[in-house]
């Protein structure tokens, strides 16, 4: 009882100056790995509106069993079996996948953008037993679950179940924490651990350009390679801090999600276009990812240069003769907040954006990996 107990506050004592361990070969490792032994104050910052709050380590960790556990449990999830995650908006998702990929199943997730019966049609096409959703998707009178037939449970991510079918998020938790014990949780790390590295892990699903569905399956091990450029492109220091504006979860945004909590160091942020410029004005993050258009906003619009002392600017100006380019340097980076050392668009960037933060020279700008999609028959799936 008394190590159980330690293990839900792991994160007391010192920590080291880096993470000891090696390099991992699948997703699972990753996730076990990070979220047991690392060097930062929290994995996750939640709320935004100047109200930010921690989601340590260890609580994403506890989280993560107490959903595996419950549909092992009381569902049964076996080895690639689908479990489906609609949205994105929160980082729930994130526990979820955690969860499922532990057991060997396969986590889902369908953007919100999809249009309600886009959604029917990809759970439709791979059969979920499970499906975690917000209140929003639910609600909408073009969501036909009866047209979704063999799902076992309907998870709701906001906690307002109103109909026998659906069950609250939080709900999961409580029940899944009846079954957390330590025998419990030691067998669903040691069944990560023992999840074959060609199990597929994640499928994605995406608008293509003519609007037709297209989805993606990495396996444990292929989830790992495609997250090497990215861990190549920004090198993560003790202290990060990474702001994420988007508005939809596309699968680069997942694994570059993936790679800032495996990377042991980094704390992630996650807000909207609509407040990032008030965002990034409290937190100063080191890395920025964002929306193109959102990233162009920010820089045409910095709030600093509409200066409330005109004259006191005027003479400043006078004293400091500073170049052009100079200038736009300074600009750019304090929209961006003052600290940040690189930049990736979620969305392509256009020349004109490229252009004005090439010109910040200290500041690593990426564009978006681009990754082939797939299509393959539901069967695929379970293997």
């Amino acid at each position: 009882m008394f190590l159980y107990i330690d293990s839900l506050f792991a994160e007391g004592g010192s920590r080291a100056e880096q993470p000891q361990r090696t390099a991992p070969t699948t997703l699972n490792e990753l996730f076990l790995a990070a979220l047991r032994d690392h060097v930062r104050e929290a994995v996750l910052l939640l709320g935004g509106r100047g109200a930010w709050e921690p989601m340590f380590d260890w609580r994403v960790d506890r989280r993560a069993i107490r959903v595996a556990l419950y549909l092992q449990e009381r569902l049964g999830l076996a080895r690639g079996d689908p479990v489906a995650v609609v949205g994105g908006q929160s980082l729930d998702w994130l526990i979820v996948d955690y969860a499922v990929a532990g057991l060997g199943g396969v986590a889902m997730v369908i953007p919100d953008m999809f249009h309600p019966a886009g959604v029917i049609a990809a759970l439709g096409e791979t059969g979920p037993r499970a499906v975690f959703l917000p209140r929003s998707v639910l609600d909408d009178p073009a969501f036909d679950r009866s047209r979704v037939p063999g799902v076992e449970a309907w998870i709701d991510f906001d906690d307002r179940a109103e109909d026998p079918q659906t069950t609250d998020f939080k709900k999961i938790l409580d029940l899944g924490g009846t079954l957390d014990t330590p025998e419990r949780a030691q067998r669903f790390r040691q069944q990560a651990r023992l999840t074959p590295p060609d199990q597929i892990a994640i499928r994605h699903y995406a608008l293509g350009p003519d609007r037709s569905t297209t989805h993606t399956d990495l396996t444990q091990r292929g989830v790992i390679d495609c997250m090497e450029p990215i861990r190549a492109k920004h090198a993560a220091q003790h202290g990060d801090l990474v702001y994420i504006a988007a508005d939809e979860l596309t699968l680069d945004l997942r694994l570059m999600i993936y790679r800032l909590v495996g990377d042991g160091y980094s704390t992630t942020a996650v807000g909207s276009p609509e407040r990032a410029a008030d965002d990034l004005t409290t937190l100063r993050p080191h890395g920025v990812i964002a929306p193109s258009a959102t990233l162009w906003r920010l820089i045409q619009d910095d709030p600093v240069e509409a200066d409330s002392q005109p004259g006191l600017r005027q003479r400043v100006g006078h004293l400091i003769s500073r170049a052009r380019s100079r200038e736009k340097h300074s600009k750019i980076r304090r929209a961006l907040g003052g600290r940040a050392r690189w930049v990736t668009t979620t969305t392509p960037p256009d020349a004109r954006l490229a252009n004005e933060l090439s010109s910040a020279a200290d500041i690593d700008f990426r564009g978006p990996e681009s990754r082939p999609t797939t299509s393959e028959p539901a069967a695929s799936v379970r293997s």
